[in-house]
Order: structure tokens, then C-alpha cells, then sequence
């Protein structure tokens, strides 16, 4: 037998680079029709072919490759071959080939090559064949698993890592947000404090107003009356100055009166006089006849009569002239006393006149000042109630801080709210993110007794949700750390290995990492029986989702509730509920529509709890009417009897109502209140308004 092609091409060898030489000249004529049957065997393969999107994209690989191979088997390794190879490598990265596909693509050309160069089919080259496939395929396998481990690990970790981070931020964010809130609350209160003693003191001007108001109408009533009084003052005062005036006139005509009957005694006494010296001259004569009579005799007896009575009327005149004389006397002293007392009585009426005129003048300018001080008063009576209103006002713009400081202080409790409902929404977000295993495979609840062995030490519990990627554990005695490797057996389906996951709100979470062949069958039969009971439950979230959806979207088409309002995020609170409730724009809207689709749910099987849908944050605005009591003083009833118009935002409902896959099988212990929880298998479809996820229909169902 001749030499083979390889040991003619070493017969010509002088130096290192002419074994590459005979390498590529012994492989050269048999290398494309290699790879043309290694690209025909990878488009017969359904899993491989579908990598490659079509054949153009095939050609182009085929081409690529067999140019790489062609360099690869001419010249020895150096720059240029890791260059290329670098290259093609980020091909193989984008077309997502698997480190199995790609070290099975090398052994199949490295077994192919050797049996070109060996040149015959004997034991030898049978033997080297199947060296070549063991080594590469357990290459393959080992650094498929390597990597497919190390990157879900490195995943999970980065995922943790993540969670952990943000939940920290999170945190530091919340304590910030709440010494904010606080502060806000603070300064509210001092606020309300300060409109507390604002309304105080407002309540007081007020009284001070009505008060004054009342005080100053009654001045102003007494002005008037004064004015009335002054006016009547003056009015007198003037009429007594008038009469003054004229009691001076008339005092003047009693002094002249006076003076002429001063006069007239005078006269009369001089003439009392002249009749006294008569009188006298008669009782002369009168005495002379007497005289005369005696002289004459008897013939002088009548004579003598007569002179005694001319006598006798002497004598009385004499004393009635004295006595005139001496009332005379009197009357002048007291005509004397008469003219003095007018002439001080004039003066006296004179200084009266003078007091009344003055009177009188002051008395109206007293007028014109309490008229002025009439109009004063009326202007601050007008006043008064002006800032009467004024202060209504002013106690109607203390009401409206009042409610301002009362929407602050709501605003401050909402924005505290809103940074707690952010984090938990966070944490819900970088936990889906972190489960892989959740995303990967299809979940469902179940019942299965598990015992965990870690280092010798034996765990049990209860897997409450199962998935032929991973399990959900509850019961434990303690959360294991994420990243340990345990061992687990698994009652009725057999052992397997397990990596320990970030934990759940509702357990521990594990992810199978090896599974023997008949623990790998028996899980997949279980999980085929489990999806099987469910599919009915599946088939009827799905459909009422649907009927959800178009419902939804007749409303917005006839313009019944518009699309803004359908996604009202404005959650406001329900006054005292307690577990608060909220209302949004589209709650009237639900309450009139969702029963007909969910409470019929309730009917179509036995094992259904409940039926609710709920928007992208939780919001379950419509219950089933035996869970949407009216609420009462006892929170632990209303958290079991009243759960319509709640936000349920924890790790389950957060994941229900923010899932867009078809349909979602969760498990989650459902908090009744009063430390009463029920296990629940939760399972749940999207609902799409118009191509936009509005959220989820939730069904409750009981775990068989």
C-alpha cells in the first residue's frame, strides 16, 4: 500500500511551515465536500436549522467558515488566526449557537479531517473517530453546562445584587422621602397651630367688630340725640338772648320810669310842702280868729267855731301833710333803692345777654361739631361693618388655608405612600427580573412533600409551587442562603439537586441544576398532570380576560368612558376605610360592568375562590359581590369581607397584574385577616385595551 497523503507531503518537509502545507494539500480536495454534508446535517436538524433564518444567512455561514478552516489548516497559529477566529467566534455569539453546537461542529470536521489523512477505514482510524467524538462531546456538554451555569449564576447574582441595591436605594430613598414628610407634617402642624390661634384671634376681632359696630350705632344714635339736644340748646339759648335783650330794653323803661316817678315825688313833696306852710299859715289864722273870737264875745262864738274847726282841719292836714311827707320821704328812699337795684339789674341783664350770645354761638358751633361727630360716627358704624365683612372674608381665605394645610398634609401622607407602594413595585420588578426560573418554565401550585439535606443537615417542608426548572418550599425552618447547593427529594417524583434561589414573599425559592433521567420523567409526568387539572381554570381566565378587553374597548369606541379615564393611575383615598380603600375616574364605569363577566366565573367550577380584574398597579376597584361587604369598625372583618377598591401591590398580585404572558399560574397565601390565611392558587391573563396593557383578570382557585 502506497503512502497516504500526509506522509507523502512529510516526505518533502525541510522546515515547521511546511507542515501546514501538507496539512492543507491533504485536506484541500476532500474539504468542501466536508462541509457541504456538515451544513446538509445541520439543516435536516429542526433545532439547529433555526438558527440559521434562511439560506442565504446558511450560504453566507457555510462560506465564512470554510474560509476560516481553509487559513486554519495552511498556516500555523499566530495574530492573524486569532483575529479570524475572534471573528467568527462573535458570528457563533450572534447567531446564539450553544458551547454543545460549536465544539459538536469541531469534532465533526476533526473526525472528518483524520479520516482523510489516515486514508483508510481500519480499527485504528474507527478507534481515533470515536475518541474525537467522546472528547468533543463531553466538551460540549461540560462547558454547555459550564457556561449555561456560570451565566444563570452570574445572572442571579447580578440579579440579587440588583434587588438588593435598588431595596437599599429604595430604603435610603424612603427615610429621605419620610424626614421629608415629616418635616412637611411638621410644618403643618405649625401651620395648623398657627391658624388655630389666627381663627382665635380672628373669633375675637370679630366679636371686637360686632362689638364696636354695636357701640358705634349707639353713638351714633346718642350723637344724634345730642345734636338734637344742642340744636334745642341753641335754639333756647338764642331765645333767651332775646329775651335778655328785651328785659334790658324794658329795664332801661322802668330806670326811666323810675327816674320820672323820682321826679314826680319830688314834686309832690314840694307841694306836700307848699300845703304844709298853708297848713301852717292856716292854723296861724285859725289862731288869730280863735284870738279874735275870745275878743269878740259871744257874737264871736260861731266865729270862733269855725276858727277852732279850721284849726282842728289845720292840724290834720298839717299831720296828713307830715305823714304824706314822711311816705314820700319813703317812696323816694325806695325809688332811690329801686333806680340803684335797675341799674344793677341792667347790668346783670346786660352780662346775661352777653352769656347768651356766647351760649348761643358755642351752642352752634357745638352743633356743626356733633353733626360733624354725628357723620364720624355713622362713617365708623359703616366702617365697622365693613370690616365686619372684611373679616368674614378674611375668615373665609383662613378656611381655605385651613383646606390648603389639610391637602398639604394629605399630599405629604400620599407622597409617603407613594414612595412605600414605589419600592415595594421595584422589589416586585427586580424579583421577577431575578427569577429566571419563572420566566423560563411554566409554574404551577401544588402540594409536594420535600426534604432538603445541606452539609447533613435535613430540612423539611412543603413545595407549594413546582415547575420543571425550579420550586417554590415552604414550611422551612430557616431561608437559605441564594447560591448553595442542596440536595432535595421529592415525594413521589424522586431526588435531585438544587440551587438556592433569592426567597419569595411566600417561601424558598430553589432551581433544579441536576436531575437523574427518572426524577427528570417523573417531573415532567407531574407537571403534565398539574397543567392538565389547570387548563380548564386557564381556558376560562383567559376567555373572560378577553371579554374584559372588548368590553373596554366598545366603552371607549361609543365613547361611554374615555381611554384617559379607563387608565386613571389617580388613586384617591376613601375616607375612613380601614384597609383603605381608593376611588379612580373609572370606578363608576366598573362597578356597572364587571360583575356580568366575573361573577359567573365563580359558577363554572367548583374549585374557584374568586375572579377579579385589577389594573397595571394592583388596583382591584370591583370584586365578587361576597368579598364587597360596605365596611365596619372591625378592620380584621373588612380585610376578609370588604376587599373591592383595595390596591394589592405585594409580590403576587404585582406579578399578576403586570404579566403579559397568555396565562400565569402563581401560588400565594392569601391574607384574610385576623392571622387566618388560605393558600391560594392564583392564575391570571393580560388585559389589552386598544394594543396598551391595561392589566390582569385574577382567578382565585383552591389547591387540590
Amino acid at each position: 500500500m502506497g503512502l497516504n497523503p500526509l506522509r507523502k507531503a512529510r516526505a518533502n518537509v525541510t522546515d515547521g511551515a511546511g507542515v501546514y502545507e501538507a496539512l492543507s494539500a491533504a485536506i484541500a480536495p476532500r474539504i468542501e465536500e466536508i462541509f457541504d454534508a456538515f451544513y446538509a446535517e445541520f439543516a435536516a436538524d429542526p433545532d439547529k436549522s433555526a438558527l440559521l433564518r434562511d439560506p442565504q444567512t446558511a450560504r453566507r455561514a457555510r462560506d465564512a467558515n470554510l474560509e476560516h478552516w481553509k487559513y486554519l489548516l495552511a498556516n500555523p497559529p499566530g495574530a492573524e488566526l486569532k483575529k479570524r477566529a475572534r471573528r467568527i467566534g462573535e458570528t457563533h455569539v450572534r447567531l446564539k449557537l450553544s458551547p454543545e453546537i460549536y465544539l459538536g461542529a469541531y469534532g465533526y470536521f476533526f473526525k472528518r479531517f483524520l479520516r482523510v489523512i489516515l486514508a483508510r477505514r481500519g480499527r485504528e482510524a474507527e478507534i481515533v473517530e470515536a475518541l474525537t467524538e467522546s472528547v468533543f462531546t463531553d466538551m460540549g456538554a461540560n462547558l454547555n453546562a459550564f457556561f449555561a451555569g456560570t451565566e444563570r449564576a452570574a445572572r442571579e447574582l447580578e440579579a440579587l445584587d440588583l434587588k438588593n441595591a435598588i431595596e437599599a436605594e429604595m430604603e435610603s430613598s424612603n427615610e429621605v422621602a419620610a424626614r421629608q414628610s415629616e418635616s412637611l407634617r411638621a410644618i403643618v402642624n405649625d401651620l395648623e397651630k398657627l391658624l388655630t390661634e389666627l381663627r382665635g384671634g380672628v373669633s375675637l376681632v370679630k366679636d371686637g367688630v360686632e362689638t364696636t359696630s354695636q357701640s358705634m350705632g349707639a353713638v351714633a344714635a346718642a350723637v344724634e340725640e345730642l345734636q338734637a339736644s344742642s340744636q334745642e340748646v341753641g335754639r333756647q339759648a338764642n331765645e333767651t338772648d332775646t329775651l335778655v335783650n328785651d328785659a334790658v330794653g324794658r329795664a332801661d323803661e322802668a330806670e326811666r320810669r323810675f327816674a320820672a316817678l323820682s321826679a314826680s315825688a319830688a314834686r309832690v313833696a314840694e307841694i306836700v310842702g307848699l300845703i304844709a306852710g298853708v297848713s301852717n299859715q292856716t292854723s296861724l289864722l285859725a289862731l288869730n280868729a280863735t284870738i279874735e273870737a275870745a275878743r269878740a264875745g259871744e257874737n264871736g262864738r260861731g266865729f270862733a267855731v269855725v276858727a277852732n274847726e279850721v284849726k282842728l282841719l289845720s292840724q290834720r292836714t298839717n299831720a296828713a301833710t307830715r305823714e304824706i311827707s314822711g311816705q314820700i320821704a319813703e317812696i323816694e328812699a325806695a325809688m332811690k333803692s329801686a333806680v340803684g337795684a335797675m341799674k344793677d339789674m341792667r347790668e346783670l341783664i346786660s352780662q346775661i345777654s352777653l352769656i347768651a350770645s356766647a351760649v348761643a354761638h358755642s351752642s352752634g358751633q357745638q352743633v356743626e361739631a356733633v353733626g360733624q361727630i354725628g357723620h364720624s360716627a355713622h362713617a365708623a358704624a359703616a366702617g365697622a361693618a365693613q370690616l365686619g365683612g372684611s373679616v368674614e372674608m378674611f375668615t373665609g381665605a383662613v378656611g381655605e388655608v385651613d383646606i390648603a394645610a389639610a391637602k398639604v398634609s394629605d399630599q405629604s401622607r400620599q407622597v409617603g405612600t407613594l414612595f412605600e407602594r414605589l419600592s415595594t413595585r421595584l422589589v416586585v420588578v427586580v424579583k421577577s427580573f431575578a427569577d429566571v426560573d419563572g420566566r423560563k418554565y411554566p409554574r404551577s401550585p401544588a402540594l409536594v412533600p420535600v426534604e432538603l439535606v445541606r452539609n447533613g443537615r435535613r430540612m423539611a417542608g412543603e413545595i407549594v409551587e413546582i415547575s420543571v426548572g425550579g420550586a417554590t418550599v415552604s414550611g422551612l425552618p430557616d431561608l437559605l442562603e441564594p447560591g448553595l447547593i442542596v440536595e432535595a427529594e421529592l415525594k413521589a417524583v424522586g431526588p435531585l439537586r438544587a440551587r438556592v434561589a433569592p426567597p419569595s414573599d411566600h417561601g424558598q425559592r430553589l432551581q433544579f441544576v441536576e436531575i437523574p433521567d427518572q426524577t427528570s420523567a417523573a417531573l415532567k409526568a407531574l407537571m403534565e398532570r398539574l397543567l392538565a387539572k389547570e387548563e380548564k381554570l386557564r381556558e376560562i381566565v383567559v376567555a373572560r380576560s378577553k371579554m374584559v378587553a372588548e368590553l373596554f374597548e366598545r366603552a371607549v369606541a361609543n365613547g361611554e368612558i374615555t381611554e384617559a379615564a379607563l387608565f386613571d393611575a389617580n388613586y384617591v383615598p376613601i375616607p375612613d376605610t380601614n384597609p383603605r380603600q381608593y376611588r379612580n375616574q373609572t370606578l363608576e364605569f366598573l362597578e356597572r360592568h364587571l360583575p356580568e363577566i366575573q361573577e359567573p366565573i365563580l359558577e363554572l367550577d367548583p374549585a374557584v375562590v374568586f375572579s377579579a380584574a385589577v389594573d397595571r398597579n394592583g388596583y382591584l376597584p370591583v370584586h365578587n359581590r361576597k368579598y364587597s361587604a360596605p365596611q365596619g369598625p372591625d378592620p380584621v372583618w373588612n380585610n376578609a369581607n370588604s376587599r373591592n377598591r383595595r390596591i394589592f401591590d405585594d409580590m403576587t398580585g404585582m406579578t399578576a397584574a403586570r404579566n403579559t404572558s397568555p396565562v400565569l399560574s402563581q401560588t400565594y397565601p392569601r391574607d384574610l385577616g385576623g392571622g387566618r390565611v388560605a393558600l391560594i392558587k392564583d392564575i391570571s391573563a393580560p388585559i389589552y385595551v386598544n394594543r396598551k396593557h391595561w392589566g390582569g383578570l385574577r382567578m382565585g382557585a383552591k389547591i387540590a
